[in-house]
């Protein structure tokens, strides 16, 4: 059973759920210094900061769910992880998350 995460990202007046991942993420050591590094990359870009957090976080997402399709343990979802980043299209994101609320 795919178990997919949910990330809370808001600016302190609008909150929004993301759905999109693996619950597995949670267990690998370096994803939320990948997460701060992605969203400071899109903040950078210019724009609002809730639309380049979220941009950022659908990113991670969509990276963590085709890693985990193809691993084993957290190990190998951690170099998946690094080759889904690398390889991401823009039409893998826009099918990797989900705004849920």
């Amino acid at each position: 059973m795919r178990q997919r995460g949910l990330d809370v990202v808001s600016d302190g007046q609008t909150t929004v759920l993301l759905a999109g991942g693996h619950i597995r993420m949670t267990r690998v050591t370096g994803m939320g210094c990948a997460a701060t590094a992605l969203i400071g990359a899109f903040v950078a870009l210019g724009g609002p900061a809730l639309e380049a957090t979220l941009g950022a976080m659908a990113v991670m997402a969509t990276a963590g769910s085709l890693a985990e399709a193809g691993a084993a343990g957290p190990g190998s979802l951690a170099v998946g992880f690094l080759d889904a980043l690398a390889n991401l299209t823009e039409a893998q994101i826009d099918q990797g998350a989900r705004v849920v609320s």
